[in-house]
């Protein structure tokens, strides 16, 4: 059964300027692939119908003059919406599907490029505290939220003073929050960290048994955690491949890039599900990040040794460092 566009519905054909209400009608539309837009003109016309003949999508639909004399003798009517040419939607919608294309293509590239050229690179602080803990998951979620705005080693040496404390949430429960700061000072807005490291602890332990959530909605469920924190976790601690983890990093350099426009993280993060293929997205993080932190800098990156340079559309990048 051949359906209309959702919004070209047969109550809104009624009110369509010079139709007859009592009228029924056939939509040949544009936004219908060109195989199915021949059949419902051609049958509305008392022409062949059947998909082989109009299978071939080079073939031109019948003139609009001759099916909307044909199909007026019978009493229908055939509507072209004017607003909806293969000039303007139906191509727009192809540049579109073109873009996202040749995106992927670009993004496989410089991913392939990135894992290559990064292999003598530190790894990013949570992936070396996940390697270090065996991927403990608490560790990697108490590591990440340490993490946000702050630099890798505060991170590393703080989240290490604090493990020796407190390992498990039921150790970092009884600790004060006073402890919690002095332990791990200097990392960003520590106070707040503090009372949000203890608030979790106590949260997992009443609520999941002393286990980490491996659930999105469960995870924001936690003080202090977002999505970053959140998808970090799912993909680092619990290997997770269904996510992609956007920071600053990733949100500066997919925009920098060319791969996305986006003025948020979270704009970055739905629209690089669209343009990266998924065996891309767990690794997204751990690339960009490790890239920008060495390479791809806010101010000043090394265009010069970038081993991804010729992909890069340079965007927003005013100078380059040396």
């Amino acid at each position: 059964m051949l359906r209309s566009h959702p919004e070209e519905t047969s109550s809104s054909l009624s009110t369509i300027p010079g139709m007859a209400s009592s009228q029924p009608a056939v939509l040949v539309t544009p936004l219908m692939p060109t195989a199915v837009r021949n059949v419902v003109a051609c049958s509305a016309a008392g022409w062949p119908s059947n998909r082989s003949a109009f299978a071939d999508t080079s073939t031109d639909p019948p003139k609009l003059a001759t099916v909307r004399s044909s199909v007026s003798e019978r009493g229908l009517s055939v509507v072209y919406p004017m607003t909806r040419t293969k000039t303007g939607v139906g191509r727009a919608r192809a540049a579109r599907s073109t873009s996202v294309t040749a995106t992927r293509q670009r993004v496989a590239r410089a991913m392939h490029r990135l894992g290559l050229a990064m292999r003598a690179m530190a790894e990013p602080a949570v992936e070396k505290i996940a390697e270090e803990e065996h991927s403990d998951p608490f560790k990697v979620l108490v590591a990440t939220m340490l993490s946000a705005q702050t630099r890798d080693p505060v991170t590393f040496e703080a989240s290490n003073r604090l493990f020796a404390r407190a390992a498990t949430p039921r150790e970092m429960v009884k600790l004060r929050v006073s402890t919690i700061e002095k332990l791990i000072y200097p990392v960003s807005f520590y106070r707040h960290k503090a009372e949000h490291l203890r608030e979790t602890c106590r949260l997992l332990l009443d609520r999941y048994g002393g286990l980490v959530p491996s659930t999105m909605p469960e995870l924001l469920t936690l003080p202090g955690v977002g999505r970053k924190t959140a998808n970090l976790v799912l993909i680092v601690a619990l290997k997770g491949e269904d996510n992609i983890c956007v920071d600053t990093h990733v949100h500066r350099i997919s925009n920098r890039l060319g791969w996305v426009e986006t003025r948020t993280p979270e704009e970055t993060e739905r629209a690089l599900y669209q343009v990266a293929a998924r065996r891309w997205w767990p690794q997204i993080n751990l690339y960009l990040v490790t890239w920008g932190q060495n390479v791809c800098k806010p101010v000043y990156p090394t265009c010069g040794r970038c081993a991804i340079a010729t992909l890069c559309q340079r965007i927003g990048v005013a100078k380059v460092g040396k």
